[in-house]
C-alpha cells in the first residue's frame, strides 16, 4: 500500500482563536516500532519531526515482537508490547502491527501515515490534554526525583512517568533492516505507572541511562485511555 505523503497542516488561526489554550498541554503521540520492522523508519522520521517541530510531546515504545525475526532491537520491552496490546483490546482490533501511532490515547492509526496524523493533530483541542503544572525535578546522586501535583479530580486515574532517551541511533546488522542506520527519538526506557488516590502529590525515582534523557508525565483514564493531562519535563543535559 502507498500512502500519501503530505506536508503536515496545523490547525488553522480561526480554529484556534476561538479556543482558549492556556492551560492545554502539546498532544500526546506515542510510536509503537521496532528496529526490525522494514516498514518502521519512515514513522521514527515521522515522530523526529514532531519533535523537531514541537508539535507534540513524543513518545517512543520499541516493542519486543520483532525480536526474535533476525535482530533483537536494543531498546525494545516486552512491558511496552503489552501496553500496545492493552490498546489494541480497547479499540478492538485483531491483532498489534508496527509502526502504530496512537494520539491522546484515543486517534490510532499506521504511524507513517501523515494524513491520519494531520487529521489527529488538527482535532487536538477536542481531546487535549490539560498542561500538568508544578513539576518539580531533584538529583540525589544518580537519582532523579520528580514530585508531581495531582488535583484531586484525577482519582482512580493512572499516573505515568516515561523516562527517556532524547535521541539514539543503531547499525542495524541483521533482520529486516540488516545493513542500515537507524536513528531515534524519543525512546522510552523505562514506564512507571501509579494509581492516583486522595493524596494532591507524588513522587517518582528515576534512574535514567542516558545523560540525555527527560521526562513526560501524564495522567491516563484506564477505562477509556483518554490521557486527559500532561507535560514534558527536560532533563539537565537538555
Amino acid at each position: 500500500m502507498v500512502w500519501i505523503w503530505m506536508t503536515l497542516i496545523l490547525v488553522s488561526c480561526m480554529h484556534v482563536d476561538q479556543v482558549d489554550t492556556s492551560n492545554l498541554s502539546l498532544p500526546v503521540v506515542e510510536l509503537f516500532t521496532s528496529e526490525g520492522c522494514s516498514s518502521c523508519p519512515p514513522a521514527d522520521l515521522v515522530l523526529k519531526e514532531l519533535v523537531e517541530n514541537k508539535s507534540a510531546i513524543c513518545l517512543s515504545f520499541h516493542v519486543d515482537y520483532w525480536d526474535r525475526l533476525g535482530w533483537k532491537d536494543p531498546f525494545s520491552q516486552a512491558a511496552f508490547s503489552e501496553r500496545q496490546r492493552e490498546y489494541s483490546t480497547h479499540f478492538k482490533e485483531s491483532s498489534v502491527y508496527t509502526p502504530q501511532m496512537i494520539v491522546n490515547g484515543q486517534n490510532v492509526f499506521v504511524g507513517s501515515n501523515r494524513n491520519a496524523l494531520k487529521s489527529a493533530l488538527a482535532a487536538k483541542y477536542k481531546d487535549a490534554p490539560v498542561l500538568l503544572e508544578g513539576i518539580k525535578l531533584s538529583k540525589i546522586g544518580k537519582i532523579t526525583k520528580i514530585e508531581v501535583p495531582v488535583p484531586l479530580s484525577y482519582e482512580g486515574q493512572n499516573l505515568c512517568l516515561a523516562t527517556c532517551i532524547a535521541s539514539a541511533s543503531t547499525s542495524v546488522k541483521r533482520g529486516e533492516n540488516n545493513g542500515k542506520l537507524l536513528k531515534h527519538v524519543q525512546i522510552v526506557s523505562d514506564l512507571q505507572i501509579l494509581k492516583i488516590g486522595n493524596e494532591e502529590k507524588y513522587t517518582f525515582e528515576s534512574m535514567p541511562s542516558d545523560p540525555a534523557s527527560n521526562w513526560v508525565v501524564f495522567i491516563q483514564n484506564a477505562g477509556s485511555m483518554h490521557i486527559v493531562a500532561a507535560n514534558f519535563v527536560a532533563g539537565s543535559n537538555n
